[in-house]
């Protein structure tokens, strides 16, 4: 009942509802619409600059959505009554992970998927809202680090998702938790800021 209690749709239900449904749109779209909307090495180079926020919300499977939507969902029960799902981190963090793949990753050529996003969005809604419920935060933040920590390990940009069964780009999920922890630091500062600001 407090999961139900917390999907409060003041902090949630228009960008979770706006992703799902650019989910479903894009993979609904042809293939040639979602080559052109996907992170491509090439087609950023020759300008197509739409391609650093695109991708994220562009599938390779119906099984990869899946995952990514009953996540963001899982996201929204976890964090909604606290920590508020803006365009302003949903376009970060996709600039981010988009920033990250660009200049870090030159041999991966194309990138779609949510997964890089939704690892930040995990991170942001653990550490905003840590005293709210430090045991819950502790556990996703341990289990986000193990998993960047293991594919990190691995030492191979994409490995095989054995869940899904799809070409995995590890880093981004690498890329998704620091700049989820950047966005913390962001936020704690312009905080602070504020408050200074208002006390003089």
């Amino acid at each position: 009942m407090k999961f139900i209690q917390q999907l409060s749709p003041k902090h949630w239900l228009l960008p979770v509802n706006l992703c799902l449904a650019l989910f479903f749109v894009t993979q609904f779209a042809p293939e040639n619409w979602q080559d052109f909307l996907a992170f491509s090495r090439s087609g950023l180079a020759g300008g197509d600059w739409w391609r650093l926020i695109t991708p994220h919300f562009v599938h390779l499977s119906w099984q990869h959505l899946a995952m990514n939507s009953l996540v963001l969902v899982a996201f929204a029960g976890l964090y909604g009554s606290e920590q508020r799902l803006t365009l302003l981190l949903l376009l970060f963090l996709s600039l981010t992970v988009s920033a990250g793949l660009w200049f870090n990753n030159p041999g991966i050529e194309r990138y779609v998927g949510f997964s890089g996003v939704l690892t930040g969005l995990m991170v942001v809604g653990a550490v905003m809202t840590f005293q709210k419920d430090k045991l819950v935060n502790l556990g996703v933040l341990l289990i986000i680090l193990g998993k960047v920590v293991f594919e990190q390990w691995q030492k191979q940009e994409v490995i095989t998702s054995a869940f899904a069964g799809i070409p995995t780009v590890v880093d981004a999920h690498l890329y998704g938790a620091v700049a989820g922890m950047i966005y913390c630091c962001l936020l704690k500062f312009y905080d602070h800021w504020k408050l200074n600001c208002s006390c003089s």
